[in-house]
């Protein structure tokens, strides 16, 4: 997906996660961090879980999610 309304040339680098990965961050987050988080902020915390060994001690990182939980909350993902 690509929009013009994205600058890419501000962005470190971009992580593609699948929709089994990025769901199966649902009942992790909900249960380790008390966070109802949707699909594509599961997508965020597993990129971010996979990328902080390449970090180093003193760097920050900001995750953003832009999306809630409540809809899943039928769908048993937590």
């Amino acid at each position: 997906f690509k929009t013009h309304c994205l600058n890419e040339s501000i962005i470190d680098k971009f992580f593609p996660v699948s929709d089994k990965n990025g769901l199966g961050m649902l009942p992790v987050m909900a249960s380790k961090y008390g966070l109802l988080i949707g699909t594509g902020s599961g997508a965020v915390s597993y990129a971010v879980q996979n990328y902080l060994s390449k970090l180093k001690k003193n760097d920050v990182v900001v995750m953003l999610f832009g999306d809630s939980g409540r809809a899943y909350l039928s769908k048993n993902y937590f």
